[in-house]
C-alpha cells in the first residue's frame, strides 16, 4: 500500500482561465429583390434562348432561403462569440451527486477528502507519486505493441495523503509535441482511499456476452513509476485579463522507475523527464470527447460552488488542484516543446527531483525480489502483473 507522506512544504498561489472566443463579424442579409419585367411575348417561366425568366413567386422564394441562410449563420456566429463559460445560477448550485464512503466514481463526490484551498495560486501547487499503467485489450495475453493496448491511465497519489487519483487518457499514449502539436483528453475515473478496490478495478476479469461467449480481460501493466508537481505561472503577465495565461498550469514529471526506457515506454511516449500543460473543461459545455459525449448529466463532476465560480470559458488551468478530486472532470493534455525545467522553474525543477528521490528510497525499503517486483509493492499493485513491464518489455 502506498504510505502516507507527511507535507514538507506548502503549494504556493495558482490558476485560473478566460480565453476570448475568436469570431469574425458577419453581415449578412437578404438580398435585395430584383422584379423583372416579363415581356408579354412570353409566357411565365418560358425559356427564351438559353435562359429562363424567373416568375415572381421564384424570386420571393430564392430571397427567403437566402434571408433563412443569412439568420442561420448569423446565429452560429453569435454562439461562436460565446466563451461557454458557466451560467450564473449554475455556479451557485451545490453539488447535487451522492457522497462515495469508498472510491467515488464519475457523478459522486468523494467522502473523504483532504482539507483543500480551493483559491487559485502560483507556484506548486501540489506535489506527489505518479503511476503509469496500460490495460491490454480483450483476449489479448501478450500484448506486443500499442496496437494490442485497450487503456492508459495515471495513477497520482498527492503528498501527505492516501488519496489516489485514477486518471484515463486517451490515445492511449501522453502528448508528445515532436509528434503532433495536437491536446490529447483525459477523463478523472475515480477518486479514494482504497487501493485493494483500485487494485481490484485493474486486475483481470472475466465477463459473458450474448454473441461471443466467454471473455477474458487481461489485467493492468504497470509501466512506469515517478513523481510528479503541479505548477502555475509564477510569472504571470501583467494586467491581464485572460486567466489562461495568468494561472497558465503545467503537469510535470521525473520517472524513477525503470532507469532504462524500453519499447513499453517509447510506445505510451513516457519519457525520463516531461511536461505539458493541464486544463480542465467547464462540464456544462458541449463536449467533443466521444466517450463523455455518451455519459449521462448524472455522472458528470460534482464540483462546488467554490471551483465553478473559475469557469469562464470553455477551458480553464487545473489550478487549484481540487479540481482532479472529481471523478467525471474532464481534462486537456497539451504538449508542450520546452523541457521541465523551462516550464515549471529551476524551484520546482528541484522540489520534483527531491519526489522523485523520496519515491525511489521508498522502493528501495521494499524487500524481496528485482526494482520492478518492489515498485509494484511499494504502490501496493504486487501482484497485479509480473514487473516485465516496468522492465521495458510487453507483458
Amino acid at each position: 500500500m502506498v504510505s502516507t507522506r507527511a507535507h514538507d512544504g506548502e503549494s504556493s498561489p495558482s490558476t485560473g482561465d478566460k480565453r476570448a472566443a475568436d469570431a469574425s463579424a458577419h453581415d449578412g442579409g437578404s438580398p435585395k429583390k430584383v422584379k423583372k419585367v416579363v415581356s408579354p411575348s412570353h409566357k411565365k417561366g418560358e425559356a427564351k434562348g438559353d435562359s429562363t425568366v424567373k416568375t415572381e413567386d421564384e424570386t420571393k422564394a430564392q430571397d427567403n432561403e437566402a434571408g433563412e441562410r443569412a439568420k442561420k449563420d448569423d446565429d452560429e456566429q453569435s454562439a461562436e462569440k460565446r466563451p461557454d463559460g458557466m451560467e450564473e445560477a449554475k455556479r451557485d448550485e451545490e453539488p447535487q451527486g451522492p457522497t462515495a464512503e469508498g472510491n467515488a466514481q464519475p457523478g459522486e463526490i468523494p467522502a473523504h477528502l483532504p482539507k483543500e484551498d480551493l483559491e487559485r495560486k502560483h507556484g506548486i501547487l501540489e506535489k506527489g507519486y505518479v503511476y503509469f499503467v496500460y490495460k491490454p485489450k480483450v483476449e489479448t495475453e501478450h500484448p506486443e505493441s500499442l496496437d494490442d493496448v485497450s487503456k492508459f491511465h495515471l495513477i497520482l497519489n498527492p503528498h501527505g495523503t492516501k488519496l489516489h487519483r485514477l486518471i484515463a487518457i486517451g490515445k492511449k499514449a501522453l502528448p508528445d509535441a515532436s509528434e503532433s502539436s495536437r491536446p490529447i483528453w483525459g477523463q478523472v475515473m475515480s477518486v479514494g482511499e482504497d487501493m485493494k478496490a483500485f487494485k481490484d478495478g485493474l486486475g483481470p476479469s472475466t465477463y459473458e456476452t450474448k454473441t461471443r461467449g466467454t471473455r477474458h480481460q487481461p489485467g493492468a501493466r504497470v509501466a512506469a513509476a515517478g513523481a510528479y508537481v503541479l505548477h502555475a505561472t509564477e510569472n504571470p503577465p501583467e494586467n491581464s485579463a485572460n486567466a489562461s495565461a495568468v494561472y497558465h498550469t503545467h503537469f510535470a514529471y521525473e520517472i524513477a522507475v525503470p532507469h532504462d526506457m524500453g519499447e513499453v515506454q517509447e510506445g505510451l511516449h513516457i519519457q525520463h523527464e516531461g511536461v505539458f500543460t493541464l486544463q480542465v473543461k467547464n462540464p456544462e459545455a458541449t463536449t467533443t470527447n466521444p466517450r463523455v459525449g455518451r455519459q449521462p448529466a448524472d455522472k458528470h463532476p460534482q464540483f462546488p460552488p467554490e471551483l465553478k465560480q473559475y469557469f469562464t470559458t470553455k477551458f480553464i488551468p487545473s489550478n487549484p488542484a481540487a479540481f482532479l478530486d472529481y471523478p467525471g472532470a474532464e481534462l486537456l493534455l497539451v504538449p508542450s516543446k520546452h523541457t521541465a525545467e523551462q516550464d515549471i522553474g529551476q524551484s520546482a525543477e528541484k522540489e520534483l527531483d527531491s519526489e522523485e528521490k523520496d519515491l525511489e528510497k521508498e522502493i528501495d525499503k521494499q524487500k524481496g525480489g528485482n526494482e520492478a517486483k518492489k515498485a509494484l509493492k511499494e504502490m501496493g499493485l504486487e501482484g497485479l502483473a509480473e514487473g516485465k513491464a516496468l522492465e521495458g518489455h510487453w507483458e
